[in-house]
C-alpha cells in the first residue's frame, strides 16, 4: 500500500487533469518550456542559469515568501528580467518545492504590478489551499485581459469540480475560501479483521460523477501508532469493481463491507493520532482529506456493529456463565485471535503476583489455590482495563472484528465479540464478567510467564551439577 496512482492509460485519458490537484504532465511541461529557447544561444543560457540560481539558492531562504527590504528589489528584478518561458519554469519549480512560499512570492509580484506569465496559471491553478484560491481571485481582478479572465474562470470551475477551495471572482480577495465537495455517487467502505497488534486495513471508495472516475483511498491504521500507510488510486468503473472484488475475495485477508462514514472517520482518527512517516503519502492524504471529513461531518458515526443482536437476556446470561479463568470461551475458528495479547507493559506488573500465587506454599488445598487464582484473574481484568483510553481501544478492536465476522456470516462468533465490547463500552462496566476478556488476560499472562521461564533457562547458572562437564 505504498503506491499513489493518479493517472492511468486508456482511451480518452491523455489530456485528463490529474485528480491530485497537479496539472497533467508537469515534468514534460518543464522540458518543453526550456526547449522554447535556444540553449546554444549564450544570452538564453545566461537567463536559464539565472533562473536556476534564483530557484535553488535564493528562493529556499525566503521566510514564507516574505522578502526583506534589501533583498526584495534585486530578487524581483531578477525574476522580472527573465523571458516568459523561463519565468514559467521557475514558477513551477518554486511551487513543487514549497507551494505556500511560492504563492506568497507571486503575491509580492502582483503587489509590485508585475505581469505574471499566463502559463503560470496552469502550474498554480489546481493546487489545493485557500491561499491559492485568494491568489487566483486577486489575479483575476488585476488582469485587464478578458481572454485571460475567461481562462482563469475555467480553472476555477475545475477547482469546484475537484472539490478544491474557490473564491468567486466577483468577491473580495479577503473573503474566506469556500470548499465545495465534488459530486459523488454513494461511497463504499471496507474494513479488515484486526491483527494482534491492532492493525487493520480500511478503504473508502467514491465515484466522481463529473470525471466519471473512482477514487479509492486505502489506509493501514494501527491502534496506537495511527495512520501508518495510505494509498490513493484513481480507477475507472471497471477497474474499481475489479479492485473491490479482489479485496473481498483475498484469501489472506478477512474483509467485509462497512459504513463508508465510519471507515472515513477511522482513517481520519488514525491520522490525528499519528501521521504517515512517508512525506509523499502524507501530502497525498492531506490533498484528499476534505473528502473524508465531509463524509463524517466532523462527528463520530455509530459503529456498524451496534446493529448486531447480542442476546440481551437469556443469550447473554448463557454466554456470560461463570468462567473465572476464561477457559470455556469458544473462540472464532481459524485462529483469528491467536496473536491477540494485552499490552506487555500492563501485564508485566501482574506477572510477579501471578507467579507468587502459583508458587505459594501457604495454601495447601488445590481448591483454595483455584479460588485464589480465580480472584486474581478477576482483579487483573479490572486493572488491565481501568484506563478509559485502553477500554476504548479494545472496545473498537472488538467491534471491528465482530463486524467483519458478521459480514462473513459467522454470527455466533460476532455476538461473542460484541458482548465483550459491551462490557468495555460502559465506564462502570465490569470486564471480569466477560469470559473472552478473562481469556485474553490469562493468555497474555501465560505468554509473559513462558517468556520469563525461557529467559531464565538461557541465563548462565553458577550451580555446578554433578556429572556435567566432568568424568
Amino acid at each position: 500500500m505504498t503506491g499513489i496512482r493518479t493517472r492511468g492509460k486508456g482511451k480518452g485519458r491523455g489530456d485528463r487533469d490529474r485528480p491530485d490537484g497537479l496539472p497533467a504532465g508537469a515534468g514534460a511541461a518543464r522540458e518543453q518550456l526550456l526547449s522554447l529557447a535556444d540553449p546554444s544561444d549564450p544570452h538564453v543560457a545566461a537567463f536559464v542559469e539565472r533562473a536556476k540560481e534564483l530557484v535553488e539558492t535564493r528562493f529556499p531562504h525566503l521566510d514564507k515568501g516574505v522578502l526583506q527590504a534589501e533583498d526584495a528589489e534585486s530578487l524581483l528584478d531578477s525574476f522580472c528580467g527573465l523571458p516568459g518561458p523561463v519565468q514559467t519554469w521557475a514558477v513551477q519549480e518554486m511551487l513543487d518545492r514549497d507551494t505556500a512560499k511560492a504563492i506568497a512570492f507571486l503575491e509580492c509580484l502582483l503587489d509590485r504590478g508585475a505581469e505574471l506569465p499566463e502559463e503560470a496559471l496552469d502550474a498554480a491553478g489546481l493546487r489545493p489551499g485557500d491561499n491559492v484560491a485568494r491568489f487566483l481571485c486577486r489575479w483575476h481582478g488585476l488582469s485587464k485581459s478578458k481572454a485571460f479572465q475567461k481562462k482563469l474562470r475555467k480553472i476555477l470551475h475545475k477547482r469546484k469540480v475537484q472539490g478544491l477551495e474557490v473564491i468567486e471572482p466577483d468577491r473580495t480577495e479577503t473573503a474566506e475560501a469556500v470548499w465545495k465537495p465534488p459530486p459523488v455517487e454513494a461511497p463504499q467502505g471496507l474494513i479488515s479483521f484486526p491483527d494482534g497488534s491492532g492493525s487493520r486495513l480500511v478503504w473508502v471508495m467514491m465515484r466522481h460523477l463529473a470525471l466519471r472516475r473512482t477514487l479509492a483511498i486505502g489506509a493501514l491504521i494501527q491502534d496506537t501508532a495511527g495512520l501508518k500507510e495510505v494509498s490513493i488510486q484513481d480507477l475507472s468503473k471497471k477497474e474499481s469493481e475489479r479492485y473491490r472484488r479482489a479485496i473481498l475475495e483475498d484469501t489472506h485477508l478477512l474483509v467485509a463491507e462497512a459504513d463508508p462514514a465510519y471507515c472515513a472517520f477511522r482513517i481520519e482518527e488514525a491520522f490525528r493520532r499519528g501521521e504517515p512517516s512517508d512525506a509523499k503519502q502524507k501530502e497525498a492524504y492531506l490533498r484528499f482529506r476534505p473528502l473524508l471529513t465531509e463524509l463524517t461531518a466532523g462527528t463520530e458515526p455509530v459503529h456498524p456493529a451496534s446493529t448486531i443482536g447480542c442476546g440481551q437476556d437469556e443469550g447473554e446470561e448463557r454466554l456470560e456463565a461463570e468462567d473465572p479463568l476464561g477457559r470455556g470461551v469458544e473462540l472464532p475458528a481459524g485462529g483469528l485471535l491467536k496473536d491477540w495479547l494485552l499490552e506487555r507493559e500492563r501485564i508485566l506488573p501482574l506477572a510477579d503476583r501471578y507467579e507468587e500465587i502459583r508458587e505459594s506454599r501457604i495454601i495447601l488445598h488445590p481448591f483454595q489455590l483455584q479460588e485464589r487464582i480465580s480472584g486474581f484473574f478477576r482483579e487483573a481484568a479490572r486493572e488491565c482495563f481501568s484506563d478509559p483510553a485502553v477500554r476504548r481501544l479494545w472496545k473498537t478492536r472488538l467491534e471491528d472484528a465482530a463486524w467483519v465476522l458478521h459480514g462473513k456470516g459467522q454470527e455466533n462468533e460476532a455476538r461473542k465479540l460484541c458482548l465483550a465490547a459491551r462490557h468495555l463500552s460502559d465506564p462502570q462496566g465490569d470486564p471480569s464478567r466477560s469470559p473472552l476478556l478473562l481469556h485474553l488476560v490469562r493468555k497474555s499472562l501465560d505468554a509473559v510467564m513462558a517468556e520469563k521461564k525461557a529467559s531464565a533457562e538461557r541465563a548462565p547458572s553458577l550451580i555446578v551439577k554433578p556429572g556435567v562437564g566432568g568424568r
